[in-house]
């Protein structure tokens, strides 16, 4: 690798689409941006234009490259990093998308996953994982996972079966084999490779609902309750196996393709969290809050916390415990545009400015609460106002509610395994020091700020350079690993943030279980027929008897339990 001076890495998200180009120390030598934009044609419907998306991926690469002074020639690998649970079909002999990306964020598989989980079959199989659990010594907590299997909107499972059933062309090609079903990393892949290339990740795999953890494998069982065709799926590839190469005409030269991995899985391989135990928390538009747990599965007793793949190299598998909360960016957001401050940099100058919140407190959950609530209808509230009450004090609350939403989590952490001294935390509300300061001092850990702002594009950079002997092991990318911040606890606040945290709480119980407002008939949409009107708006996410597994507005999808019976 000696003449190739940089690994590239592509990172998608949601609403934007990244390239960095990372050289053998670690710095990005091109750090290059396209916004995208999800489209909603109908209440709870989020959707990306596939061929679209694929553009302004192959543009933002070709810019990175440019930027640098380099041509494709100089690049030595490539890895993939991307929102999890999206997905399109598209026809297996033409390469034509058959309808647009359904994002992880689309709830019209509401009333789907509701009737699944209402199934005389899966009740039997919580009854019999309720019995074996007992009766055995369920070491792997395999059935332990079966007394909980549930499905969510968040899950593609439900998506793709509301495709098939409403999508005249997806039956069509189904019917004549022509069908292939991806998540984002495996569209891209595919059209990266020229149709090459039909392939994902066990960590992207892990995170659809249609892979059986304890099998390593695409579950039957799923797909035979779903009636989702396993000929449709993808090949299940390591992460940072080999992915096939760019067509040369993309960007001068072929590059390898040598990583697949989730947004999250990413983020906890760029800050070096290989060891068990070690915890890292993203503290972008959500909150994502990730513990390597080793080479061996963990199921969780409380249920808050979820399984993961974190990553496969070579044979072993590495796994994590996730758990995720909403509005945590969203919320900051939300604050300059309700006229709090002007922009986020002005957040803790503001909150700073008073000596607390005088009894404000703010609910930050305009999506919903995930764990350990679990209630799609909670909704974003300010509660214990006064005459008094300033900016500065509900942008202090704001503040403290997103430090309140990461104890949640922690809490739950803190039960499965012994508690982190240190965690490392990236993302754009990892900026505030107040926020920083908070955690540390109710978590009693060490806070320690990445100096690289795009640690989820440093991840699949790391894997697909070990891939291709770049670097020459995890201990290379150690010895680049630095913050810029380290936070320490400070006791003597402490005292005062666990009061405001049971005040907290005690306001959280008032903004679940709100009421849905009436829902306005939607407008039609001629790419789709209109939903069932249960699966329009936030209301029906929470509608499910049993409590989901996750149900959260945050990036990156959710996970299942999902096991061979």
């Amino acid at each position: 690798m000696a003449s190739k001076k940089v690994v590239a890495s592509l990172d998608v998200g949601t609403t934007g689409a990244r390239c960095v180009l990372v050289d053998h120390s670690s710095n990005l030598v091109a750090n290059e941006y396209v916004r995208l934009e999800p489209l909603h044609p109908q209440p709870g419907w989020s959707e990306l234009d596939p061929e679209q998306l694929f553009e302004q991926c192959r543009m933002v690469i070709s810019q990175a490259i440019r930027t640098a002074g380099l041509t494709g020639a100089d690049v030595a690998a490539l890895g993939i990093s991307t929102l999890r649970g999206s997905f399109v079909t598209w026809s297996r002999s033409t390469g034509q998308p058959l309808h647009r990306i359904i994002t992880w964020q689309d709830t019209r598989s509401a009333a789907i996953c509701k009737q699944w989980n209402k199934k005389g079959s899966l009740k039997v199989v919580h009854c019999l994982g309720s019995m074996l659990h007992c009766c055995t010594s369920d070491r792997t907590g395999r059935f332990q996972a079966m007394k909980i299997l549930n499905f969510d909107t968040q899950h593609s499972s439900g998506r793709l079966h509301w495709v098939i059933q409403n999508t005249p062309a997806v039956r069509d090609h189904l019917a004549r084999n022509d069908l292939m079903f991806g998540t984002v990393d495996t569209w891209l892949v595919y059209k990266l490779t020229g149709g090459a290339v039909h392939a994902t990740d066990f960590s992207s795999a892990s995170a659809t609902g249609l892979y059986d953890f304890y099998v390593l494998d695409w579950s039957q069982f799923v797909l035979d309750l779903t009636g989702i065709p396993r000929t449709i799926l993808p090949e299940l590839r390591a992460t940072n196996g080999d992915y096939g190469s760019t067509v040369a005409g993309l960007f001068g030269a072929s590059i390898p393709i040598r990583a697949v991995v989730g947004d999250q899985q990413s983020s906890l391989f760029g800050h070096c969290c290989f060891d068990r135990g070690q915890v890292k928390c993203s503290l972008g538009t959500g909150s994502f809050f990730c513990v390597n747990t080793g080479n061996r599965l963990q199921t969780p007793k409380n249920y808050s916390l979820y399984p993961m793949i974190a990553w496969k190299i070579g044979e072993e598998f590495t796994y994590m415990l996730e758990g995720s909360a909403s509005c945590t960016g969203t919320a900051v957001d939300w604050g300059c545009e309700f006229g709090l401050y002007k922009g986020p940099a002005d957040a803790d100058a503001l909150a700073r400015s008073v000596p607390d919140s005088g009894g404000a407190v703010f609910v930050n959950a305009f999506h919903g609460l995930s764990a350990p609530y679990f209630d799609g209808s909670a909704r974003g509230s300010i509660m214990g106002m006064s005459t008094h009450t300033r900016p500065a004090h509900v942008t202090r609350a704001l503040l403290e509610s997103i430090a309140f939403r990461f104890m949640d989590l922690h809490e739950c952490m803190v039960r499965e395994l012994p508690a982190p001294a240190a965690i490392r935390v990236d993302g754009g509300v990892a900026k505030s020091s107040f926020v920083l300061e908070a955690v540390s001092t109710l978590s009693g850990a060490r806070v320690q700020r990445s100096s690289h702002a795009e640690t989820t594009a440093l991840g699949a950079a790391y894997l697909a350079g070990l891939a291709v002997g770049y670097w020459q092991s995890q201990d290379d990318l150690r010895r680049n690993l630095a913050y810029h911040d380290d936070v320490s606890p400070e006791p003597a606040g402490a005292p005062a943030l666990r009061a405001g945290l049971r005040l907290w709480r005690e306001a959280v119980k008032r903004a679940c279980k709100w009421p849905a407002p009436p829902a306005d008939e939607p407008a039609a949409d001629p790419n789709f027929p209109p939903p069932p009107r249960a699966s329009t708006g936030a209301a029906a996410v929470g509608g499910a008897e049993r409590r989901p597994l996750m149900s959260d507005g945050t990036q990156g999808g959710t996970a299942s339990y999902v096991v061979s019976v």
